[in-house]
Protein backbone atom coordinates (compact mmCIF):
# COMPACT_ATOMS: atom_id res chain seq x y z
CA UNK A 1 0.00 0.00 0.00
CA UNK A 2 1.70 3.35 -1.17
CA UNK A 3 -0.26 6.77 0.54
CA UNK A 4 0.79 9.96 -1.47
CA UNK A 5 0.32 13.28 -0.40
CA UNK A 6 0.04 16.03 -2.50
CA UNK A 7 0.69 19.68 -1.63
CA UNK A 8 2.15 18.98 1.69
CA UNK A 9 4.14 22.18 2.03
CA UNK A 10 0.90 23.70 1.19
CA UNK A 11 -0.86 22.44 3.43
CA UNK A 12 1.36 22.51 5.96
CA UNK A 13 1.68 26.60 5.73
CA UNK A 14 -2.00 27.18 5.75
CA UNK A 15 -1.99 25.01 9.00
CA UNK A 16 0.71 26.95 10.45
CA UNK A 17 -1.19 30.21 9.40
CA UNK A 18 -4.36 29.29 10.62
CA UNK A 19 -4.39 30.41 13.98
CA UNK A 20 -3.04 33.80 13.36
CA UNK A 21 -5.37 34.63 10.70
CA UNK A 22 -8.58 33.00 12.41
CA UNK A 23 -7.79 35.39 14.86
CA UNK A 24 -7.36 38.40 12.86
CA UNK A 25 -10.89 37.05 11.69
CA UNK A 26 -12.30 37.00 14.96
CA UNK A 27 -11.12 40.30 15.51
CA UNK A 28 -12.83 42.11 12.81
CA UNK A 29 -16.16 39.72 12.87
CA UNK A 30 -16.71 41.22 16.50
CA UNK A 31 -15.80 44.60 15.67
CA UNK A 32 -18.14 44.37 12.66
CA UNK A 33 -20.77 43.18 14.39
CA UNK A 34 -20.78 45.32 17.30
CA UNK A 35 -20.83 48.28 14.61
CA UNK A 36 -23.96 46.67 12.94
CA UNK A 37 -26.04 46.06 16.57
CA UNK A 38 -25.09 49.89 17.44
CA UNK A 39 -26.34 50.79 13.77
CA UNK A 40 -29.28 48.53 14.08
CA UNK A 41 -30.24 49.13 17.92
CA UNK A 42 -30.23 53.49 16.84
CA UNK A 43 -32.45 52.70 13.42
CA UNK A 44 -35.26 50.19 14.60
CA UNK A 45 -36.11 51.62 18.38
CA UNK A 46 -39.22 52.32 19.46
CA UNK A 47 -38.91 55.14 21.89
CA UNK A 48 -39.66 58.54 21.03
CA UNK A 49 -36.11 60.64 20.83
CA UNK A 50 -36.32 65.15 22.38
CA UNK A 51 -33.01 65.44 22.78
CA UNK A 52 -31.05 62.55 21.15
CA UNK A 53 -28.91 61.45 23.77
CA UNK A 54 -30.73 58.04 24.64
CA UNK A 55 -29.37 57.58 20.99
CA UNK A 56 -25.92 58.69 21.56
CA UNK A 57 -25.58 56.38 24.52
CA UNK A 58 -25.61 53.19 22.40
CA UNK A 59 -22.00 52.34 22.82
CA UNK A 60 -19.15 49.70 22.28
CA UNK A 61 -16.04 48.58 24.25
CA UNK A 62 -13.44 45.68 21.96
CA UNK A 63 -10.94 44.06 24.91
CA UNK A 64 -7.87 42.65 22.46
CA UNK A 65 -7.07 40.61 25.69
CA UNK A 66 -10.26 38.63 25.67
CA UNK A 67 -11.22 39.22 22.18
CA UNK A 68 -14.47 40.09 23.36
CA UNK A 69 -16.88 43.05 22.59
CA UNK A 70 -19.79 44.65 24.28
CA UNK A 71 -22.41 46.44 23.35
CA UNK A 72 -23.94 49.04 26.10
CA UNK A 73 -25.90 51.98 27.10
CA UNK A 74 -23.49 54.67 28.61
CA UNK A 75 -25.15 55.58 31.60
CA UNK A 76 -23.10 59.12 31.56
CA UNK A 77 -24.83 59.90 28.94
CA UNK A 78 -28.22 59.35 29.21
CA UNK A 79 -28.99 58.65 32.79
CA UNK A 80 -32.20 57.08 32.13
CA UNK A 81 -31.46 54.68 29.15
CA UNK A 82 -31.84 51.63 31.25
CA UNK A 83 -35.60 52.28 32.82
CA UNK A 84 -36.42 53.04 28.63
CA UNK A 85 -34.27 49.51 27.64
CA UNK A 86 -35.66 47.73 30.43
CA UNK A 87 -38.85 49.10 31.90
CA UNK A 88 -40.17 49.92 34.56
CA UNK A 89 -43.29 49.04 37.11
CA UNK A 90 -45.71 51.45 37.83
CA UNK A 91 -44.49 53.81 40.53
CA UNK A 92 -45.18 57.03 42.75
CA UNK A 93 -43.42 60.36 42.59
CA UNK A 94 -43.54 62.43 45.48
CA UNK A 95 -41.49 65.68 46.19
CA UNK A 96 -37.83 65.49 47.98
CA UNK A 97 -37.14 68.92 49.34
CA UNK A 98 -40.95 70.66 48.66
CA UNK A 99 -44.02 70.22 49.39
CA UNK A 100 -45.43 69.67 46.41
CA UNK A 101 -44.13 68.62 42.82
CA UNK A 102 -44.78 71.22 39.92
CA UNK A 103 -44.13 71.08 36.17
CA UNK A 104 -46.00 73.17 33.21
CA UNK A 105 -48.97 72.50 31.84
CA UNK A 106 -49.40 71.07 27.98
CA UNK A 107 -50.59 74.41 27.08
CA UNK A 108 -47.61 76.49 28.68
CA UNK A 109 -49.46 78.89 30.05
CA UNK A 110 -49.23 77.68 33.89
CA UNK A 111 -48.20 75.18 36.22
CA UNK A 112 -49.75 72.28 37.54
CA UNK A 113 -49.11 71.48 41.47
CA UNK A 114 -49.91 68.23 43.24
CA UNK A 115 -48.46 66.13 46.47
CA UNK A 116 -47.55 63.24 44.64
CA UNK A 117 -48.09 61.16 41.16
CA UNK A 118 -48.92 58.11 40.31
CA UNK A 119 -46.79 56.87 37.58
CA UNK A 120 -48.36 54.07 35.36
CA UNK A 121 -44.79 52.44 34.29
CA UNK A 122 -42.36 52.62 31.16
CA UNK A 123 -43.06 49.95 28.50
CA UNK A 124 -39.47 48.11 27.80
CA UNK A 125 -37.89 49.08 24.77
CA UNK A 126 -35.25 45.94 24.51
CA UNK A 127 -34.04 47.83 21.44
CA UNK A 128 -30.14 46.44 22.03
CA UNK A 129 -31.23 42.90 22.75
CA UNK A 130 -33.73 42.82 19.49
CA UNK A 131 -30.70 44.29 17.74
CA UNK A 132 -28.15 41.68 18.60
CA UNK A 133 -30.79 38.84 17.72
CA UNK A 134 -31.27 40.20 14.73
CA UNK A 135 -27.76 40.48 13.42
CA UNK A 136 -25.67 37.67 15.55
CA UNK A 137 -26.95 35.21 12.78
CA UNK A 138 -25.46 36.81 10.15
CA UNK A 139 -22.38 38.01 12.13
CA UNK A 140 -21.73 34.05 12.74
CA UNK A 141 -22.44 32.88 9.41
CA UNK A 142 -20.47 35.81 7.79
CA UNK A 143 -17.66 34.44 10.36
CA UNK A 144 -18.07 30.55 9.81
CA UNK A 145 -17.40 31.24 5.82
CA UNK A 146 -14.27 33.00 6.60
CA UNK A 147 -12.82 30.22 8.58
CA UNK A 148 -13.46 27.86 6.54
CA UNK A 149 -11.64 30.01 3.83
CA UNK A 150 -8.57 29.99 5.45
CA UNK A 151 -8.34 27.16 6.55
CA UNK A 152 -8.58 25.91 2.63
CA UNK A 153 -5.91 28.69 2.31
CA UNK A 154 -8.15 31.08 -0.05
CA UNK A 155 -8.85 34.01 2.38
CA UNK A 156 -8.13 37.18 0.60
Amino acid sequence: MEIKVVNLDKTQRILEAFPKESEKAIRVAIKDGMARIKKYAFLHHRFTSRSGMLGKSISSEYDDATMTGTVFLDSAVAPYAKFVHDGTKPYTIVPKEKKALRWVALSYDHFIFAKRVHHPGIKADPFLYEAAEHVMPSIKEELQEELVLIFRGENK
